[in-house]
């Protein structure tokens, strides 16, 4: 799909305001207004798009953040952690086992990439895929 991220980070309600279709007493009219661009309202995002509940001109996911999980990036960068303590099926896509397949499109090993217990994925495969799923939307 060739569509912007649906983000404003940084943005206030005026701003959004300006940019969504009106209603008849001239107030900002959306279906979906999603507070936070980390991973769970990213996600929510996506499931919403996924499946055609709304479109990009009626949905906002408001962040201080310039781009979507900026502060999930920053954050997980400082901890040291390699692998993710969540398994290998919660990520942003909206298929159960999307990050697994784009896990063996790649180079490297799955060893490599996942871990036990329950084939939780490294950060940078997880962050990687992250970056596809959200240049698709």
């Amino acid at each position: 799909m060739d569509r912007d991220p649906p983000a404003f980070g940084g943005h206030d309600a005026a701003e959004i305001a300006e940019e969504t279709p009106s209603g008849a007493s001239g107030g900002a009219l959306l279906d979906w207004l999603i507070v936070g661009g980390g991973i769970n309202g990213t996600h929510v995002d996506m499931r919403l798009l996924d499946a055609g509940r709304t479109d990009l001109p009626r949905l906002r996911i408001v962040d201080p953040a310039p781009a979507l999980l900026a502060r999930w990036r920053e954050r997980t960068a400082v901890t040291g952690m390699a692998f993710l303590r969540s398994p290998s099926m919660h990520h942003l896509d909206t298929e159960p086992y999307a990050l697994q397949r784009f896990a063996r499109a790649g180079d490297g090993e799955l060893s490599e990439v996942f871990t036990a217990p329950n084939d939780r994925p490294s950060l940078d495969l997880f962050n990687t895929h992250c970056a596809g799923v959200l240049a698709a939307y």
